[in-house]
């Protein structure tokens, strides 16, 4: 790497190279950053790093730095086999996280008078940032499941956090002929 120059030394160039081809192409690359950004979305799936492939390239790395037993045992684990059970664990994830987004939409459609600004505050900063996760990582370097599936389990925080607090603030309401709480 060296050979051709420091970060510091390629600095320069690099910044007229991103100049010249952002010039030279902007709706290109704009048009694909919008399609990459959407596509971002959409990705989110778990358990990128839990493949057969990827146990093997660990292993690899941990038979120096921890001997070679720890290295035999990840690539006879039935991630190194190939025997986990990925697409049965994303369907799951995918079904938690629509009954997740379910709750959060119906806490904030028929319950936001009840709820705290600063809650309502916290389904839209959360959603916001979601989506500006895929706009930044879809456009600077394409959809990856690992980007988005990083910051998605947010959804299914906000979602337990209003089923909580929606079900303490209806409970005294239906317990109101029983003995009250102590202050």
């Amino acid at each position: 790497m060296k050979k051709v120059g420091t970060f510091d030394e390629l600095e320069p160039e690099a910044r007229r190279i991103v100049w010249a081809t952002l010039l030279a192409h902007p709706f290109e690359i704009i048009q694909r950053a919008i399609v990459d950004a959407g596509r971002q979305l959409l990705r989110f799936q778990a358990g990128d790093g839990l493949s057969r492939d990827f146990a093997r390239m660990v292993a690899g790395h941990l038979a120096p730095i921890f001997g070679p037993g720890i290295e035999k045992s990840l690539i006879e684990s039935k991630q190194g086999q190939g025997r986990l059970p990925i697409a049965e664990v994303r369907q799951l994830h995918m079904a938690g996280l629509i009954f997740a987004a379910g709750i959060c939409f119906w806490s904030i459609i028929t319950r936001k008078q009840e709820l705290p600004s600063r809650f309502v505050a916290l389904h839209a900063f959360v959603l916001s940032g979601i989506v500006w996760n895929a706009i930044v990582t879809g456009a600077l370097s394409g959809p990856y499941d690992r980007y988005l599936a990083r910051v998605i389990w947010l959804v299914c925080f906000v979602a337990l956090v209003a089923l909580c607090y929606v079900v303490r603030i209806r409970q005294p309401k239906q317990d109101s002929g029983a003995q009250k709480p102590y202050n």
